[in-house]
């Protein structure tokens, strides 16, 4: 699961935010990048804690994996749109500037509204993210491994987690410069895909569930039910 969580790319998304935006025809200052990122990641953190005991936590890494997918995917065909021919920029530009100022302010708007979409896009990414598959998953490596080998497992979710993060933003600038946004845009959207299957099979709902029972579950075929005789032999 941490693995996948990576996999979505939302460290190389926040790493080079800031380049994202510029490829992305994005008028948006620098300076603003960690503020509005910040604010979002804040508010979607807020509202996980506030529904992660009510709505439960399959509910949210469902709705986290979907607007993951959904601002991914369009990302990736804004992103495959904005590389327009030269002789279509050609003709684009030589249209608006032979139209005077009419043609100025047409471009501005047009430019305008093509830069909010990825704008959009990418904080809408990053709010799905945060409440879900962000938090949650650490919420359930608590959870779900075994008492026993919570540690060291622990620390191999941890060191899988920020190796895989190492390597896609390692790999992310060469990618980009070589393809543009479109292909690691296109994989994490089949990523995001991979993470709402992944949730439907392997995540068990833990809410309301004590320790015993979660690992009952794991150890007794996939059922949450824990016999007389185990109860029994915890209480004596």
């Amino acid at each position: 699961m941490r693995f996948l969580q990576q996999l979505t790319g939302i460290t190389p998304v926040l790493v080079y935010l800031e380049s994202i935006f510029r490829q992305s025809n994005v008028s948006l200052e620098p300076k603003y990048d960690a503020a509005i990122v910040g604010a979002v990641r804040l508010f979607s953190v807020a509202v996980a804690a506030c529904l992660m005991d009510k709505a439960g936590r399959k509910a949210l890494l469902y709705l986290s994996s979907m607007l993951m997918f959904a601002a991914s995917l369009t990302l990736t065909m804004n992103s495959h749109a904005i590389c327009p021919a030269p002789h279509n920029a050609t003709v684009h530009s030589s249209y608006y500037s032979s139209h005077g100022a009419l043609g100025d302010t047409l471009a501005t708007s047009q430019q305008s509204a093509t830069g909010l979409i990825p704008l959009i896009s990418t904080m809408v990414f990053i709010f799905g993210y945060a409440m879900g598959w962000g938090p949650i998953t650490w919420l359930l490596m608590s959870e779900v491994l075994p008492l026993v080998a919570r540690g060291v497992a622990s620390g191999l979710c941890v060191t899988v987690s920020w190796l895989t993060a190492f390597v896609l933003t390692y790999a992310f600038p060469h990618v980009t410069d070589r393809y543009g946004l479109y292909v690691p845009y296109l994989c994490f959207t089949v990523v995001t895909v991979l993470c709402l299957l992944f949730t439907a099979v392997c995540i068990p709902e833990t809410r309301g569930r004590s320790l015993e029972e979660i690992e009952n579950y794991f150890r007794t075929g996939r059922t949450f039910t824990i016999t007389r005789s185990q109860s029994n032999a915890q209480t004596s």
